[in-house]
């Protein structure tokens, strides 16, 4: 009795932690996983601004510009307006991923007042830790006001949307790249900035995620020497500030592999094993020195 109350004590101390273990973790194939990454950003350094604005006798029109030849091809040419551009990649800690990009486009006003600005910036947006990936995005910038405007600053996060947990794979996920969208739009003969965002929202929809820009802080400069009509003091140029925030901890949901379910419930079985090896040995011990089973110690000698 005192050989088999040993074995059922062995067996009792192996299987019990394993059945809890697997017991806590049995619903784990279908949790999801979070951690944090900072994403690598880049400006893809393809830009599309439009601004409506009133000529000199009150009519309204619109100034656009773009780096995109796919694009201007599509648009009149009256409506093409040069703009300065200066673009700025900030990494701080100098660790190869941007904190954050600045963006400032200069339009030269003459006879103009402007009362709305829609912009677009193209980024590439890539995730290296756990989850591979490489995508294009969108930021969307758009302000309208009633009164005329010489400047509009806007400043907000550059972030990752999904409506899916991730699957971690050691090969890059390549999404859908911008030059998909431009073929869209040149091939539709439609080229206005509302457009490219339903073609971008429909490619994003279909992938389950999407890179988009969330404005945290805007500011409108009102042109305080005009009155609605065009003037001789009319504000000479219309700056759009914009600076783009990359987030250090980005979340990312994903779904975890076989490797990290088993090394998960390894690691609960071995502190549950530690515990019952401790209870076992306390009961062992107490049914043994209270001869609860006839036994006895054998030491073996050597003659």
């Amino acid at each position: 009795m005192a050989y088999v109350t040993t074995l059922i004590g062995a067996a009792i101390t192996i299987i019990v932690p394993l059945i809890l273990s697997l017991a806590s973790s049995r619903q784990f194939k279908i949790q999801l996983k979070t951690y944090h990454e900072q994403p690598g950003i880049q400006f893809s350094y393809k830009t599309i601004v439009s601004l409506q604005a009133k000529d000199i006798n009150g009519r309204p029109i619109e100034l656009f510009y773009s780096n995109i030849q796919q694009l201007n091809e599509l648009r009149p040419p009256d409506s093409f307006k040069a703009a300065s551009v200066r673009a700025l990649e900030v990494d701080n800690d100098r660790d190869g991923l941007n904190e954050r990009i600045e963006l400032i486009f200069e339009f030269p006003i003459e006879n103009e007042l402007v009362f709305n600005v829609q912009a677009v910036a193209f980024l590439s947006y890539k995730l290296n830790n756990r989850v591979k990936i490489h995508t294009d995005g969108l930021a969307y910038i758009h302000h309208s006001s009633g009164l005329p405007g010489s400047e509009y600053v806007s400043r907000g996060d550059v972030v990752l949307f999904q409506n899916k947990p991730m699957i971690i794979d050691d090969k890059v996920s390549e999404f859908y790249p911008v030059q998909e969208i431009m073929d869209e739009i040149q091939t539709s003969t439609e080229s206005d900035i509302v457009n490219i965002l339903k073609r971008h929202f429909s490619i994003a929809s279909s992938n389950d995620m999407m890179v988009d820009y969330t404005e945290r802080f805007s500011s409108w400069k009102r042109c305080t020497s005009c009155e609605g009509n065009v003037t001789s003091s009319s504000p000479k140029t219309f700056t759009l500030s914009v600076t783009l925030d990359v987030p250090v901890l980005q979340q990312i949901v994903y779904v975890p592999t076989l490797h990290q379910i088993l090394l998960e419930i390894w690691v609960s079985y071995l502190a549950l094993l530690t515990i019952a090896i401790f209870l076992m040995r306390r009961i062992l011990f107490f049914i043994f020195s209270n001869q609860l089973f006839p036994s006895h110690v054998t030491v073996d000698k050597i003659s």
